[in-house]
């Protein structure tokens, strides 16, 4: 069973954005740790 191009980049462009969603908090942890402090304006 072959899904359709579009049903198969949604799907893989919903678990991307799931794990962006889960491991960029943990990176921005660990960014913002390791470098010092600036403001981003």
């Amino acid at each position: 069973m072959k899904e359709p191009w579009h049903i198969r980049l949604g799907i893989w462009a919903g678990v991307a954005l799931l794990l962006a969603w889960s491991l960029l908090p943990i990176y921005w942890t660990l960014a913002s740790s390791l470098t010092p402090t600036v403001e981003f304006n």
